[in-house]
């Protein structure tokens, strides 16, 4: 026993230290098992064993274990004569009680023969007694199992630690007992008598283990009450928060921290020259007056300093603006994410939410706030980006930079102001400024310095680039000038200073001497995003460019932000760049090919393991731009070889618009890449698989199970083709990604009521999964289960669905989403109503946290809240409540249809059809608001039914008809 005792404690630290999301009844009965079946004959060992491939020992399963065991020891011939003569040496053995006092006062021969027959009953009693409370016990323990199994499933480990090692110690307890009685059991009845007669602690070991169950569990059983206390309090305190945070509007932002600076574009320039009196216009024309947006934009031809001009106005204004914010408003993909993170610096919004709901936030909180701010939009030539952008407040300052003149109009701009190039004298100061001494500059150096700017007609850029290259060669420009005439003398094709008077030329003359790693680092910079480039994708362990950098920023081609580790370059000579290195076919594609190979390694796979990943969302989104960037600079390009690596960059980035709930990007997308399919004739199976795969979970989320099924159909036909039928050589991965394809085209042909069908590719996704034992592995295979348990839910086998999905929580994953809504979907249509608020409730708060409040899974947890609150039959049934809920679901719903997402309608329409119902029982039948609802959702109905008005005329079929529109799992 003192083993036994040190090995049961060994096991609970074990347990304990696992730190596990939940007190997993599978893991904590077969560690149990493990430390006791040791002590059992190999059969029983087996047939414990045996039970390992259930989510845990059930009721059901001990029954199938010990009743054999009990029928035949009752059936022993030894255990039948006591049972038969049971009753009559009862009766004996109360009379002996008053034959034991005469007996004691005369002992003779008779007496000890007595004794013998004394002994006879006491045995036989004994041994009765305690097969009977063998029995008890083992009803009991039977009893209590289910229990067990829903008090691990509903108070998780992390939250419920004290509960969790209750249920441990309780589990090792009954397993304990268990072991006793199988090995009881298994005696001889005639042996089992004997050991009862001669080791009353045998007997007492028994009841010693009843009362220590009765007083454990009656522990735990307090334990679980409180447990439930605390929870329903907790989620009281959360109620409020969580509805201020879904949907919520500005006054429900959080305070922001002053003062704000978002400098992503723009370090200071150190060399800054002033440029007349433009600074002091910009003072005068950004002051304002308090009431309306005040606003300049900078205009004028490349590399004449708008940017830099822009720059200075705001290190010079620091103090002036508590909130200003700086983007490079080139690209609408990057602005986009740069206003995202914006959001994420003020605190705005949650991990998952997407752009369009973070700029609501942004620009409705410019709008609301007190503060003074400054916007800066840089390289802003798209006045169809900047207008998607421009905030609507009615105070606070804009600064734009642009070569378009017309920035100012269409409501844009109030103000412009032309920049213009250097006159001759501020020109050649700008000059000698980056020279080593320009304040000491000889009169002949100035002299040169003159000519050298009516060269270049005061252009700045080109007057920055040939400093850079005079700086490099220690020439002055005495020495520049007279270079310049000795090439002319020798009648060369074109002199140093002639050549620099065309844009493209002065950037050759930078670049006559560039090292070969700064050649090579132009080449590869040339096709990614120019304003904001990671220092970290572009050095490699295998490939520095720290000479690179250094050379390329000296010659001023190339910017450094060492606060952000980014790099830029200027996109006018990027483009001519990349023009002039189309031109070298063999190097455009040396660089093609490195810069694919570079994004393949930075943005992650799709993850097959779970549906949606935030954990990776922000590498992703720091990538985006640049696979935009580099498809529409090579499109036209490509080689054979990189068509499909190209391809395989855009599927991930469908894949990411997927996850995050941009699905209309991810259509876009999707055009993309099958326009360049049949442009290039790509047959590779492989990417054809993966792309009509992430097409169908775009189509599937949007709810046209039509379209995914026949796209998962297609991957499943490219994916055979790729492997030739033969499935033994697919590697895990392969395995995975076959299981996920049965499983995705398992829930389109259930959202398509074709349920047999649906089952069957299901139950192939379960067989071809990996059994690989890594968490990952058990969250995918959990959400397996629960795609199959949903499936069950919506034939209506309840029963099935509910085994299937408890076993998919308690044996993979506690805290997966998809188990926990389809479960509380079966326990809704069971009438277990508060079980079903519990885990939506549930699912509602992790949703919120990981995926953001706009998402539309959030709105579809808030909508199923606000049902369960209007059921007549729930114990806490709260109208107002109802409706707060539902509310917030049709504004997720409404933003996201103003976003452009028009395949929400038909969740607004149900929301707002369930929404009306609750207000005219909860308020008033005639209430305005409702009645407007109900007839905008019976019309909508009413279309998509093409019924001509003749509607079901029962509320509940109603209601039937609003969720036959929906995916079923928003249903």
């Amino acid at each position: 026993m003192g083993d036994e005792a040190s090995a049961a404690t060994h096991l609970v630290k074990s347990i304990k230290r696992r730190g596990s999301s939940t007190a997993s009844t599978s893991s904590v009965w077969h560690d149990a098992m493990t430390l006791y079946i040791q002590q059992l004959p190999d059969k029983d060992q087996q047939s414990i064993i045996s039970t390992k491939d259930d989510s845990a020992l059930t009721a059901q399963s001990i029954e199938t274990l010990i009743a054999p065991l009990i029928a035949k020891h009752e059936h022993g011939s030894m255990m039948k004569l006591l049972m038969k003569f049971g009753s009559t040496l009862q009766h004996i053995r109360s009379f002996a009680t008053v034959v034991d006092v005469a007996v004691q006062s005369h002992p003779n021969v008779a007496c000890l023969i007595w004794g013998g027959v004394r002994l006879i009953l006491e045995i036989s009693s004994r041994t009765l007694e305690l097969l009977v409370e063998i029995s008890e016990l083992f009803e009991r323990l039977s009893t209590y199992l289910p229990l067990f199994e829903m008090w691990a499933s509903l108070f998780p480990r992390a939250d419920y630690k004290e509960l969790s090692e209750c249920l441990t110690e309780t589990y090792l307890e009954y397993i304990s007992v268990l072991v006793k009685m199988i090995k009881f059991l298994r005696g001889s009845g005639m042996g089992n008598m004997i050991r009862t007669a001669f080791s009353p602690s045998f007997q007492h070991q028994f009841k010693r283990s009843e009362v220590k169950i009765e007083n454990i569990t009656k522990v735990l059983v307090l334990q679980v009450q409180t447990a439930g206390i605390r929870s329903s309090m907790l989620r009281d305190q959360n109620i409020s928060k969580l509805l201020s945070g879904i949907a919520g509007g500005v006054s429900d932002l959080p305070t922001v921290r002053l003062p704000v600076r978002f400098p992503q574009v723009m370090p200071r320039n150190d060399r800054y020259y002033e440029r007349g009196s433009v600074m002091d216009q910009m003072v005068t024309l950004l002051a304002g007056q308090g009431s309306r947006l005040s606003s300049v934009a900078l205009h004028g031809f490349v590399g004449c300093g708008k940017s830099s001009i822009a720059t200075e106005y705001v290190h010079r204004n620091l103090g002036l603006y508590e909130a200003i914010m700086c983007f490079d408003a080139g690209d609408r993909v990057k602005l986009e994410r740069q206003v995202v993170q914006l959001a994420r610096h003020l605190g705005f919004a949650a991990p998952g939410e997407d752009a369009s709901t973070r700029r609501r936030f942004v620009m409705d909180w410019l709008s609301t706030t007190d503060l003074k701010w400054l916007i800066v939009f840089d390289n802003a030539d798209d006045r169809a980006t900047l207008r998607a952008f421009w905030p609507t407040a009615t105070h606070g300052a804009v600064i734009v930079t642009s070569r378009d003149p017309l920035v100012q109009d269409e409501g844009l701009a109030t103000n412009a102001i032309r920049i213009q190039a250097f006159d001759k004298s501020d020109g050649a100061n700008f000059l000698l400024s980056f020279l080593e001494r320009p304040d000491s500059a000889a009169a002949e150096d100035r002299a040169a310095a003159n000519t050298i700017t009516e060269h270049f007609s005061g252009w700045p850029m080109g007057l920055q680039i040939t400093a850079a290259f005079m700086r490099s060669k220690r020439l002055t420009p005495t020495r520049f000038m007279r270079l310049h005439n000795e090439q002319k003398k020798q009648d060369q094709e074109c002199s140093l200073l002639e050549s620099s008077t065309r844009v493209a030329s002065v950037w050759n003359m930078a670049l006559s001497d560039i090292p070969s790693d700064a050649l090579e680092l132009l080449d590869y910079i040339s096709l990614l995003d120019p304003g904001e480039i990671p220092v970290d994708f572009v050095d490699t362990p295998t490939s520095q460019f720290m000479d690179a950098r250094a050379w390329l920023s000296s010659r001023s081609l190339i910017g450094y932000d060492e606060s952000g580790n980014f790099i830029s370059i200027d996109r006018y000579f990027q483009g001519v760049w990349l023009e002039k290195l189309m031109k070298v076919r063999s190097r455009y594609h040396a660089a093609l090919e490195r810069v694919i190979k570079s994004l393949l390694e930075a943005v992650p796979e799709p993850d097959l393991e779970r549906p949606r990943d935030p954990g990776l969302w922000k590498v992703r989104d720091m990538y985006v731009s640049h696979v935009s960037h580099l498809e529409r600079r090579s499109r036209a390009h490509l080689a054979s070889f990189h068509v499909c690596p190209l391809l395989n960059l855009i599927v991930r980035c469908i894949h990411y618009f997927f996850e995050i709930g941009e699905y209309q990007r991810g259509f876009d997308r999707v055009e993309t890449a099958e326009s360049m399919i049949q442009q290039y004739g790509v047959t590779d199976p492989s990417i054809l698989s993966v792309l009509s795969y992430v097409h169908g979970r775009l189509a599937t989320e949007t709810s046209q199970p039509g379209l995914s099924i026949r796209l998962f159909e297609r991957a499943l036909y490219h994916f055979r083709q790729l492997f030739a039928l033969d499935e033994d050589r697919l590697l895990d991965s392969g395995k995975t990604y076959l299981s996920r394809l049965y499983s995705c085209l398992g829930n389109a042909l259930t959202a398509a009521n074709r349920f047999s069908e649906a089952e069957i590719c299901h139950q192939l996704a379960l067989s071809d999964a990996p059994k690989i034992d890594e968490p990952q592995s058990s969250t995918r295979i959990g959400s397996l289960y629960a795609n199959l348990g949903s499936c069950l839910l919506w034939q209506g086998k309840y029963e099935q669905a509910e085994d299937l999905l408890r076993k998919a929580l308690l044996r993979h994953d506690r805290g997966l989403e998809c188990s926990l809504y389809a479960l509380g979907n079966v326990y809704l249509r069971q009438g277990q109503l508060k079980s079903a608020f519990d885990l939506h409730w549930e699912v509602l708060e992790s949703f919120s946290t990981t995926l953001g409040h706009s998402h539309h899974t959030v709105a579809d947890s808030c909508h199923k809240i606000g049902s369960i609150y209007a059921l007549c039959d729930f114990e806490r049934r709260d109208l107002h409540q109802a409706e707060i809920f539902l509310r917030k679901a049709l504004d997720i719903y409404r933003l996201m249809q103003g976003n452009g997402k028009h395949y929400v309608e038909s969740s607004i329409a149900r929301t707002e059809w369930k929404l009306a119902k609750i207000i005219q029982v909860g308020r008033s039948p005639l209430d305005a608001d409702a009645a407007l609802m109900e007839i905008r959702s019976l019309s909508y109905l009413e279309k998509i039914a093409d019924s001509k008005g003749e509607l079901p005329q029962d509320e509940d079929q109603i209601e039937q008809a609003f969720d036959n529109l929906v995916f079923f799992w928003s249903r």
